[in-house]
């Protein structure tokens, strides 16, 4: 008879103790579909970051071109310019070279115009 009150003691105790697993099973349960939950949103938001990182890096690409020619084109407008300015430069020196020889011209025609007036004078 001690053997089956210690049989049933001890299944009592194991019905003691499963009644007290029962609530924990629940609440492990209740964790464990929270942490899955969890973890497809922190799967869906690390997704979404990977398309704003890509698309980030796309607009950042885009950008740098823009920028590159941007410089290239003032690189070539300022060529232009330059090239504008020592066109102008060659024709102010043509210019200036050609009102040297005419002052020269009316400076010979007025030193005539004395010489002569001394002559007539």
């Amino acid at each position: 008879m001690t053997v089956i009150r210690d049989a049933i003691n001890r299944l009592t105790a194991a019905e003691e103790l499963l009644a007290e697993l029962g609530p924990l099973e629940d609440d492990h349960d209740k964790a464990a579909a929270e942490l899955t939950q969890v973890e497809q949103s922190l799967a869906e938001t690390k997704k979404e970051l990977d398309n704003a990182k890509a698309g980030l890096a796309l607009v950042h690409i885009k950008n740098l071109r823009d920028y590159e020619e941007t410089v290239f084109a003032k690189a070539q407008q300022s060529k232009d310019l330059d090239g504008k300015i020592a066109e102008q430069q060659s024709k102010l020196e043509t210019l200036l070279v050609e009102v040297a020889s005419a002052e020269a011209r009316h400076q010979q025609i007025e030193d005539s115009i004395n010489s002569l007036r001394k002559r007539i004078g």
